[in-house]
């Protein structure tokens, strides 16, 4: 899978997007700022609904390889 918006996030939104568990095991459920998918949007050109979806497809992605993205 070609990664497109992980290269373009900062390392704090990097780490959030990998993170699986909160403290004590509980289960970490990410949800992205609207600023970050609106400024996505624009710089990609896409829409927001788009944006959206290629970040939780990449996030997935992620996570089932996450050994080769840490």
């Amino acid at each position: 899978m070609d990664l497109i918006i992980y290269p373009m996030l900062n390392l704090r939104s990097k780490k959030a997007i990998t993170r699986i568990k909160k403290k004590w095991g509980h289960p970490y459920n990410y949800n992205p700022k609207y600023i970050l998918i609106s400024r996505l949007a624009e710089e990609l050109g896409w829409s927001e609904d788009a944006v959206k979806q290629r970040i939780q497809e990449e996030r997935a992605f992620l996570i089932k390889n996450i050994q080769y993205y840490k």
